[in-house]
């Protein structure tokens, strides 16, 4: 095969060359040099359409690894909230560490809210 171009350099390389060639070629007017034109062509566009696919299939787990990630961190902050609440309705009296640890949980979470 030859030298790798861009896509739509290539495209315009082969449009200038069936410019120059008869409009369709039939079993009895096609040249060995078409043919193998035709094939290396075939070939470039089969090797160009697995590529996109591999791309395609690699941006399409990168996206759901994302998801999940942010599922997860949405998880965890509802986990977060959930204990800082659960520790401002212990009894003040016996528990003004966790009181105090509970409101800076839930300042640190509503400042990110904010960003």
């Amino acid at each position: 095969m030859t030298e790798r171009t861009s896509p739509s350099d290539w495209v315009r390389q082969q449009q200038t060359e069936r410019e120059q060639q008869p409009a369709r070629h039939t079993v009895d007017t096609i040249t060995s040099d078409a043919r193998n034109q035709l094939h290396a062509e075939l070939e470039y566009f089969q090797q160009l359409t697995a590529e996109q696919g591999q791309a395609l299939s690699r941006a399409t787990r990168a996206r759901e690894e994302q998801r999940t990630r942010a599922e997860q961190a949405e998880a965890a902050i509802t986990r977060v909230r959930d204990t800082a609440t659960c520790w401002e309705q212990m009894p003040s009296d016996r528990h003004v560490y966790i009181h105090e640890a509970a409101r800076a949980l839930h300042a640190a979470l509503d400042q990110q809210k904010e960003k």
